[in-house]
């Protein structure tokens, strides 16, 4: 008799009664059977021990911690949503522009314009923006020189906050801005987009050169005497509104009070797929130093950087100039034509953006894509 094959032998296994006398008889004297049963039975009990399911077993105690838990989770303050950890007012970035290096290169910059803070320390008497120029920084510049107390800021009735709105039209309705549509997007961008706004926003920033002192000793650092010109002048600033609309996945808030660190997320994470911005152009008026005595004053102070002062004292009209940092060494920066009129286009690799005034309002495109493209949707808007 020939031998019995795999299935009988693996049949044996499951069901013993299941097969003939002969090839019962068979498997009794054949030695060979016997092995290849032996192997088929170890790879039965290794498959059923992988099949088997454990015995449930409730955990009350355990489920109910869980359910506590997640009730606590849920009470706990909410995650910042996009706009609010772009504008929140009190953050360690905005602080930071109290700088007097920081005042100089970024007051004016876009996303200042787009959120309205902090252009208090602006170095101008009348400062009203119709071009747009570049002023080189570096991280050390941004990094550089500790934070001088100048003065004191304060808003009008308070600072302004983002709103989030439910489409482009109610967006423009409520900033009283033109309601800007882009023509064909690239695939990229895809066709996701959030619409936010922020209010007009007035504040005033007066020059106090005993706060300047205190702050200064308690750094350890020699600050130059405030003139008497600047002790006491406040300048009054005037922005927005302000609408922007953000196309593509938005980064995830990460849950951070406002204020701190893990606030605001790194570069890659901030930066959206796409994002149409447009402000009223802001105004800065002195009630009594002049644009001279400020600058003169301002960029002679410790945490300066001297490139950066001196790209600012080769502006030929500062009081019309918005100045958009451009980081030396991962970005580059050129002058091109859009919407009729100059604009500034930097491109930093990852992304591109082009800024551009016109008619009293300040434009920008900006995001991941390449600057062939961000020129592209910009001459398209309409």
């Amino acid at each position: 008799m020939m031998h019995l094959d795999d299935g009988t032998l693996r049949r044996m296994q499951d069901e013993p009664l299941a097969i003939s006398g002969v090839q019962q008889l068979h498997y009794d004297r054949c030695q060979d059977c016997q092995q290849r049963r032996a192997r088929i039975a170890t790879q039965a009990g290794s498959v059923e021990r992988l099949l088997r399911t454990p015995a449930l077993e409730p955990r009350a105690e355990a489920a109910f911690g869980r359910l506590m838990a997640g009730i606590q989770r849920a009470g706990a303050p909410r995650p910042l949503r996009w706009y609010q950890r772009w504008s929140g007012p009190g953050t360690a970035y905005a602080r930071r522009l109290t700088r007097p290096a920081l005042a100089v290169a970024v007051a004016a910059a876009l996303l200042v314009g787009f959120t309205g803070y902090e252009v208090a320390p602006r170095l101008l008497t009348v400062f009203h923006p119709t071009r747009v120029a570049p002023v080189r920084v570096s991280a050390s510049d941004l990094r550089a020189g500790q934070t001088l107390d100048y003065g004191t800021l304060t808003w009008t009735p308070a600072p302004p906050r983002m709103e989030q709105a439910a489409s482009l039209a109610q967006a423009a309705r409520r900033a009283g801005l033109p309601a800007l549509t882009p023509g064909a997007l690239p695939a990229a961008v895809g066709t996701t987009v959030s619409y936010a706004t922020l209010g007009q926003a007035t504040a005033s920033y007066q020059f106090d050169s005993r706060k300047l002192a205190r702050s200064a000793q308690s750094q350890g650092l020699h600050a130059a005497a405030m003139p008497a010109a600047v002790d006491g002048s406040v300048l009054v600033i005037d922005s927005g509104p302000s609408l922007v609309q953000v196309y593509g996945p938005l980064p995830e808030a990460s849950g951070a009070s406002p204020g701190s660190s893990a606030e605001r997320p790194g570069l890659s994470e901030s930066l959206p797929r796409l994002l149409i911005g447009e402000t009223r152009a802001p105004t800065v008026t002195s009630t009594g130093a002049s644009a001279r005595q400020l600058e003169d004053y301002l960029l002679s102070q410790p945490g300066v950087p001297a490139d950066i002062a001196a790209q600012v004292r080769a502006i030929q009209d500062p009081t019309s100039t918005l100045l958009v940092p451009v980081p030396s060494g991962l970005a580059t920066s050129r002058t091109v034509r859009v919407q009729g009129v100059d604009g500034l286009l930097v491109d930093a690799g990852i992304g591109a953006g082009v800024v551009w005034q016109k008619g009293g309002i300040i434009y920008a495109v900006l995001g991941q894509l390449t600057p062939d493209q961000i020129l592209q949707i910009a001459a398209s808007l309409h």
